[in-house]
């Protein structure tokens, strides 16, 4: 499949495998799919979704940067490769689904969510951090990882819109491998962290899809799949879109970080 002279008649001309809110997914064959991203952003949070034209190409150019910064480090991802339109990818069948989430900060839904646990001592057994305690916004002792269910964005009956919701690890274990997922997981955050570092951006969290045996990366990877902090620069992700900023704010933003990324 030759996605550098791939046409969007052509795309649309292959067999449907999904299509969801931020991507459409067309069997290639041979084992491969062909991704087109959409120019979508949404949060469930802030009770907000809108349209960035050009959100699409910064997202894919990102996604590009970071696959070969995984590569690198020996991680697998199904993604071969990534262009300004499309994504050729090895087709993962029956994916689970669950969101993979790596958090380093106590921020978004962990900080809305949990009512009374920042400020809280961690117990003074625990064999690592006994006593430590972390603010709003402020760090954990380590990186932690959370399985998260992946609901439709309303209800199919009542049209109800939902959240995604955690998952405790025994029912997450029923539908991929926890224990190579969390290895997998924290082993991306590490060599995501340590690129952007470089570059006095560090990542407050990130969202990940995973397949069902743990071992292989999937979905993208780019400024729309974590919270982002510059040193001098701040927020480099969708937090002051979700805060009511503009559509043309967040793609400063996002153009920012795709910026810092090509820094040598």
């Amino acid at each position: 499949m030759d996605i550098e002279h791939l046409t969007d008649v052509e795309f649309e001309a292959l067999p449907l495998v999904v299509e969801g809110e931020s991507k459409e997914v067309r069997a290639a064959g041979e084992g491969l799919a062909v991704i087109r991203f959409k120019p979508t952003i949404y949060s469930f949070t802030a009770n907000r979704a809108g349209v960035i034209p050009g959100s699409d190409r910064l997202r894919l150019r990102a996604t590009r940067i970071l696959v070969e910064v995984l590569r690198a480090a020996g991680i697998p991802h199904a993604y071969l490769q990534v262009n300004d339109r499309f994504v050729l990818s090895r087709l993962i069948e029956a994916p689970p689904p669950i969101e993979v989430v790596v958090k380093a900060f106590h921020t978004g839904t962990s900080k809305h969510r949990y009512v009374g646990m920042a400020g809280l001592p961690i117990r003074a057994s625990h064999p690592y951090y006994p006593g430590f305690t972390f603010g709003p916004d402020e760090a954990y002792p380590a990186p932690i990882v959370r399985f998260d269910w992946r609901n439709p964005l309303r209800h199919p009956l009542t049209g109800q819109r939902l959240a995604d919701e955690v998952l405790g690890d025994d029912q997450a274990a029923w539908f991929i491998d926890v224990d190579a997922a969390r290895r997998t997981a924290l082993r991306t955050f590490r060599a995501l962290s340590d690129f952007l570092g470089a570059r006095e951006v560090v990542i407050y969290d990130l969202c990940l899809f995973v397949s069902a045996d743990g071992g292989t990366v999937f979905g993208e990877l780019s400024q729309d799949c974590g919270r982002f902090r510059h040193f001098d620069l701040g927020s480099l992700d969708k937090d002051e879109w979700r805060a009511g900023g503009s559509s043309e704010h967040v793609l400063k933003k996002w153009e920012l970080l795709l910026e810092l990324m090509t820094t040598p």
